[in-house]
């Protein structure tokens, strides 16, 4: 066996173990933490992704996984998509129950329903304006996932709601801290 085809051999061998560290080393030292992780396409089990649509001081919000939605119209913020309580507005096709949600010093709770357009309506009002709906991730710490739960109004009581980890203040906060509303207006 000739000596510079040993040499040759173990230099590239060398490159390859070297090349594959490397990767190694940028992907989880990099890749995951700055990256994968905070956009929520690793362990996303702590993660809310929210699909929205914006214009001035107003949003309307989609909660992924969770399946609610959220209308903030500058003054007031509105949940769509909670259970079925069999209120029934006097125009369905144009009009839909939803929590509206009030300010209390520890965040915002469903206080009593109210008829307002469809969130399909309101959705076309920003679509009408060619506003084009973004998305946005947020990884939440653990423990907020085992102690927060929906707040759901029932028969006068409120109760938390099974499922529903992450609640329309943190949502709401959010999108404040991201600049997309401002909960400053909010009655």
């Amino acid at each position: 066996m000739d000596f510079s085809f040993a040499i040759s051999l173990f230099l590239k061998f060398l490159i390859l173990v070297i090349g594959v560290s490397l990767g190694y080393i940028s992907y989880k030292f990099v890749m995951e933490p700055y990256v994968l992780e905070p956009m929520c396409l690793i362990d996303s089990d702590s993660c809310v992704n929210i699909g929205y649509y914006n214009s001035g001081n107003s949003a309307v919000m989609h909660i992924n996984p969770y399946g609610y939605s959220i209308w903030f119209d500058g003054k007031k913020a509105y949940l769509f998509n909670t259970v079925d309580t069999g209120v029934q507005c006097t125009d369905p096709t144009n009009y839909e129950p939803v929590y509206e949600l009030q300010k209390f010093p520890h965040g915002w709770q469903p206080t009593k329903y109210v008829c307002i357009q469809t969130l399909t309506k309101i959705i076309k009002t920003y679509t009408d304006k060619n506003i084009k709906k973004k998305y946005l991730s947020h990884r939440f710490p653990d423990w907020m996932f085992k102690s927060k739960g929906l707040i759901q109004a029932t028969n006068g009581d409120y109760k938390q709601q099974t499922g529903m980890k992450i609640n329309p203040t943190d949502i709401l906060n959010i999108m404040a801290k991201k600049n997309i509303i401002n909960l400053s207006q909010l009655q």
